[in-house]
């Protein structure tokens, strides 16, 4: 099975133009093998085509995730996880584009309608990890359904919602039964 590794230098304060250089000339080597063992001549106009729909796909994505700035908030983290299938699998094709002009369209369409995804949101809470693919019938998502608390944020987004209380109040005065891992 032919193996080609991409390496590319770790950006600790800037992307200068000798790393530049270094990755440009590794693209350039990609290129020729994927010739050789494809047994084809690269597309660059295809490529073209597909990085715009791709930069397009991906600015409509963080539009979408932008979204749950408002409050209510109109998707959750969870709602995001699903949503991400989109721009991991089909990023770069019209499908992925026309999906999240879509999605795009609903959330703002919820906003206007004041629709959250938790009725009553009161507290807002940042699900600072990757999407728990495997255990995703037991997620957190279920025990909020009864709580005011919404996740918006995933850590697929930039930033976090500031908040005003310690973590403390918001996951034990919810819940007063509550436990450690309960939840």
């Amino acid at each position: 099975m032919p193996l080609f590794i991409l390496d590319t230098p770790f950006c600790h304060t800037e992307y200068t133009e000798e790393m530049r250089k270094y990755v440009r000339r590794q693209i350039d080597e990609y290129l020729r093998f994927l010739e050789e063992h494809c047994g084809k001549k690269y597309d660059y106009d295809r490529m073209k085509e597909v990085g715009k729909l791709s930069v397009t796909g991906q600015k409509l994505w963080q539009a979408v995730l932008d979204t749950t700035m408002h409050k209510p908030a109109p998707m959750s983290a969870f709602d995001a996880f699903f949503h991400l299938a989109l721009i991991v699998t089909l990023r770069g094709t019209q499908q992925a584009v026309d999906y999240y002009e879509m999605l795009l369209a609903e959330m703002k369409k919820r906003i206007a309608n004041g629709i959250g995804a938790i009725p009553n949101e009161r507290y807002r809470l940042l699900w600072d990890n990757l999407p728990v693919w495997y255990r995703r019938s037991g997620c957190p998502k279920n025990s909020l359904r009864r709580t005011p608390a919404s996740w918006p944020i995933p850590i697929h987004r930039p930033g976090a919602v500031p908040l005003n209380m310690s973590m403390k109040t918001i996951f034990w005065k919810p819940w007063p039964n509550a436990t450690p891992g309960s939840i």
